[in-house]
This record gives C-alpha cells, structure tokens and sequence, in this order.
C-alpha cells in the first residue's frame, strides 16, 4: 500500500518510506523516489553512465549474484577489465572474467575499464550503512547511498580528523582542518567510487543521508560541474592519477586570472588541466593505465618517475606560457 500511510491498517513499515513492508518494491529503500522514472526505485537501481576508457564506480544497491561475471555480463566485451584495490579481474571473452577480484562488494571502489561508451544497470537491495575499516594511505571505496551529500554532510566528525584528502574520477579535495575543504570534489555521488586517503588506520560509517521533502530535493547535484576543457587540451581519464593542489601561481611575474587554465604535461603530451579557481586549485595528472585494449588512449602518459611540467594556458591572451610557481615534480601515482 501507498499514500497516506497507517501503520494500523497498513502493516508495518520498517524502513519508513511511507510504503508499508508488504508493498515495497525495494525493501530496506526508499520507494518513493524514482528520478528516471524507469518505475524502479532509485534506492534498488545503480544506473552507470559510462564513458570509454576507465570509470571509477561503486554501488549502493548489490543483487544476489555479486560475482563479476554476472554484474557486468550485460556489457559484454566491451568491458575489458574490473580494477579493485589490490585485486584485478580482465575480461578473455569466450574464457570469461580471469583473476584475484572475483566478486564485487558493498565497501569497494572500481575502476572499470570499456572500449566504448556504455550503460550498466545494477538492480538489488540497498547497500546502506556499510562499515568501513580503512588502512592508513588509499583506500579504494565505495560511496554506500544513492542519495548524493556534501562531504560535510556524508562523513561524521571521527572520519575527518582520519582523512588527508579524497580522491573521485579526475577530482579531488584537500582537508584544510576545522571541517574545510578545498579542490574541486565537494559532494559524494550514488554510484561513483573513492580513493579515501587516511592519515592513520580506523572505522566509519557514512551519515545517512536526510530524508528530502520531495523529489526535486533529491535529484539536484551537489558536485558543481566543471567547466568543458579547451579543445587543445583535452585528456582522457586515467585509472592511474595524482593531484597537485596549487596555492599560488603566476606567470611572468603576474598572478593568474581566475579563468586561466593550468595544463600539465609529460613531456609534450597533456596528462590534465583545470580552470584555475584561486587557491588550493587541484590539477590532475594522468599515468598510462596498463596493457590491455582500452589503454592505448593514455599512451605517453605518465609513468613512476616521469617529470611532469606545467603550463598555463592565459584566457585573455590566448596562448600558452610557462608557469613561474610549481617545481618540475616526479610522477607517483594515486596520491591526493
């Protein structure tokens, strides 16, 4: 039953969505949200977006069958490889999924790697309020609800003091302390996954997300969008990736303009960029991602050791010149 509800008619409702337990169609969800009115719950439904190359998600709703073959069955060869942390899983086609990652879980990150655009549904029951046990240094998580929230809002008061920074798909926020944040990832989103980067080892769970007052509410994304990179200077998205964040920075002597974009590079080969916002900008730089199919897209990208340059790119002079403030500074990999 729907609507209105009455627990003395309608049964109970242990999750209070205000559908009682009989009726529900996502149990331990929320049914009364459906954003892409597909007539699933958004709760039970993970809709992945994906582009080519490599794509950094997690589920907040797992089925039954968690085992890789099954989850991305529906992709079929397109899907190329599954990178958790530590653990592998490539597509051979006719042999099937081969390696140490054999199933998905509610805790982990993915970087999932396709040769050409795509969509993956995931249907099942929610992941709610996992239980993280984080090591010190990356942890590749996974965000647990489909409701997106603020990084101020999503982790609780113990998780911040624990955390250097996080890290999202070619996003990153640097903890400044005092419940600041700086960089360009402000908000955790329903499907994507986390380099979570601990300063020491401990345990947390996500804040459950409030309860919205309709669905408008629920469907407005609190990661700002970032501007469109200058045609020039486009890269493609690397499972391997390292930010800098800059606290100042000048060419010739001059301060950067806000709207100037800093480019960095691996010799002559773009590895990233970012508008520059002002202080505690982060720039991403991209690292060639292994051998498979999908990987020719970060050919010449950085690998350990490379020495990466940067540049800016000065809007209201249309061109490229060299940037006075950031050392030239070997390449690792994965770090905020």
């Amino acid at each position: 039953s729907s609507g209105s509800f009455d627990p003395s008619n309608d049964g109970v409702d242990a999750d209070s969505d205000g559908v009682c337990d009989a009726g529900d169609h996502c149990v331990g969800g929320d049914d009364t949200y459906d954003v892409d009115a597909d007539g699933k719950p958004d709760a039970c439904d993970v809709d992945h977006d994906l582009h080519a190359g490599a794509n950094l998600i997690s589920f907040y709703a797992l089925p039954e069958n968690t085992e890789v073959s099954s989850v991305f069955a529906d992709l079929g060869d397109n899907a190329t490889g599954v990178i958790g942390e530590s653990v592998v899983s490539a597509n051979f086609g006719e042999d099937g999924w081969i390696g140490s990652l054999t199933e998905v879980s509610d805790e982990g990150g993915y970087w999932l790697k396709v040769t050409a655009a795509d969509d993956l549904e995931t249907e099942g029951l929610p992941t709610g309020a996992v239980e993280y046990s984080l090591s010190t240094g990356n942890n590749l998580s996974s965000y647990s609800y489909a409701v997106d929230q603020t990084l101020g809002d999503a982790l609780p008061a113990s998780a911040v003091s624990g955390l250097y920074g996080v890290a999202g798909e070619g996003i990153a926020a640097l903890n400044l302390g005092d419940g600041d944040w700086a960089g360009s990832l402000e908000a955790f989103e329903g499907g994507n996954g986390y380099w979570l980067v601990a300063t020491d080892a401990f345990d947390f769970a996500y804040n459950v997300p409030e309860r919205g007052d309709d669905e408008l509410s629920r469907s407005i994304s609190k990661q700002r969008e970032l501007p469109e990179v200058p045609s020039a200077y486009r890269y493609v998205q690397s499972m391997n990736q390292q930010f800098f964040f800059v606290n100042e920075a000048t060419i010739n002597g001059e301060a950067l303009e806000e709207g100037d974009w800093i480019i960095s590079y691996n010799d002559d080969v773009v590895v990233g960029a970012r508008m520059w916002t002002g202080e505690y900008t982060d720039v991403p730089v991209m690292g060639y991602d292994g051998s498979d199919a999908s990987s020719v897209m970060t050919a010449g990208y950085c690998e350990s050791g490379d020495v990466i340059t940067f540049k800016v790119y000065d809007v209201s002079q249309d061109k490229l010149v060299a940037m006075d403030s950031v050392e030239n500074t070997a390449w690792i990999g994965n770090n905020a």
